[in-house]
């Protein structure tokens, strides 16, 4: 039954993508990993990558990250409270 539960939670809340780009991914990934989020899938890049989700997500000084939805993405943000937020909200 659990597993039903689940998998009745992952159909109904969605997955959220959380792309990270910028020298701090390291650091952020483990901050923003200290919170239970069950249904997101974490991506991060130092540099430039070629995979869809960091296209056009390339940043000079600052770490930004991105949560998105369905294809989606909202406003990126540097704080991880604000990320976490972002994906509690929903």
């Amino acid at each position: 039954m659990s597993n039903w539960g689940i998998l009745f939670s992952e159909i109904t809340e969605g997955m959220n993508e959380v792309v990270m780009v910028g020298e701090k991914v390291e650091e952020i990934r483990k901050e923003i990993q200290t919170s239970y989020l069950p249904f997101a899938l974490f991506l991060g890049a130092k540099s430039k990558s070629d995979l869809p989700l960091f296209e056009g997500r390339d940043t000079k000084d600052k770490t930004m990250i991105y949560v998105c939805r369905n294809k989606v993405c909202l406003l990126p943000v540097e704080k991880v409270n604000e990320a976490v937020q972002q994906i509690i909200e929903k």
